[in-house]
């Protein structure tokens, strides 16, 4: 872990820092700097991430699994995302849908 991740080692107090370090904790470490982190902090991550894969990060979980406290993700939507509020939001019934199969009628076999 280089220095620059110590700005934000306070918020993963429980996780171990090597696990941070990779492309593949870069969505676990957007989604919990972007909600707690401060000013410098937020700072850091669009430094070191990039506005657009931030961008693609919140849009892909306002999609999904939605784990971004709602205020949080409607900022940062209308801040790296203007226009993509300007849909109709997906039912709840969707959203679980694009992650699951969900057969047409209840009883009917799924394909």
């Amino acid at each position: 872990m280089s220095d620059s991740w110590e700005r934000v080692r306070p918020l993963f107090w429980n996780t171990d820092p090597e696990l941070l370090d990779g492309p593949a904790a870069a969505d676990i470490v957007i989604r919990t700097v972007l909600p707690r982190g401060d000013t410098e902090q937020v700072r850091w991550l669009f430094r070191r991430y990039g506005a657009g894969r931030i961008r693609d990060v919140v849009i892909a979980d306002a999609l999904t699994v939605r784990e971004l406290p709602e205020m949080d993700r409607r900022l940062w939507l209308a801040t790296l995302a203007p226009g993509f509020m300007d849909h109709p939001p997906r039912s709840p019934a969707e959203r679980w849908r694009g992650r699951r199969r969900i057969p047409a009628e209840p009883g009917t076999p799924q394909p």
